[in-house]
């Protein structure tokens, strides 16, 4: 039997992280050091009703808001503990997607320092005033060791905080699906 060298453990060690990185880089949204991975946690599939035209209604009544999704997309929900929930919205064929953070919040607006802190890079590039169905926004870009470049949307109502979130080519894609957005 050979022996086994240290530098072959070495490179099966390191093909074995770079395959787990691969799988979550693809298999999942992008999430941040401050959330806890949605993988972690059982999904939920909630029942959504047809909107026609090919688009789905999403409602969300312990979070008081719904939306209209592409019927295509896959909804998960992740219970994050705290009272925080990760919804996810994904085409597993083509990889479009996004996804929604919910928490508890005690603040008024989104503060740049909070973004700063709980933002993977810890920078926001771009940022812009926006709003979901009449509350204030910022949209912004930042980067995701495992993604890339990612599009975020935070904005604060009735305190709850909601961090939207996709790669960055579906910036455009997101937008329209934000203005079906309505707090209920």
């Amino acid at each position: 039997m050979p022996a086994v060298s240290k530098s072959h453990v070495l490179a099966v060690g390191a093909f074995a992280l770079c395959a787990a990185l691969a799988f979550n880089a693809f298999g999942n949204l992008p999430s941040r050091d401050s959330q806890t991975a949605a993988t972690a946690h059982a999904a939920y599939e909630p029942a959504t009703q047809s909107a026609g035209d090919g688009l789905r209604l999403y409602e969300n009544a312990q979070y008081r808001f719904s939306l209209l999704y592409p019927e295509d997309l896959r909804v998960l929900e992740y219970d994050e503990g705290g009272g925080a929930t990760t919804i996810t919205f994904e085409n597993q064929g083509d990889g479009r997607g996004f996804q929604i953070f919910v928490m508890p919040y005690d603040g008024a607006e989104i503060a740049p320092e909070l973004i700063a802190r709980d933002t993977q890079s810890g920078a926001m590039q771009g940022p812009t005033a926006t709003s979901v169905a009449g509350v204030n926004a910022i949209a912004f870009s930042s980067t995701n060791a495992i993604m890339g470049d990612i599009r975020e949307v935070w904005f604060v109502r009735e305190g709850l905080r909601y961090e939207v979130v996709t790669y960055q080519p579906f910036d455009a894609w997101l937008m329209s699906i934000l203005r079906t957005w309505e707090f209920i």
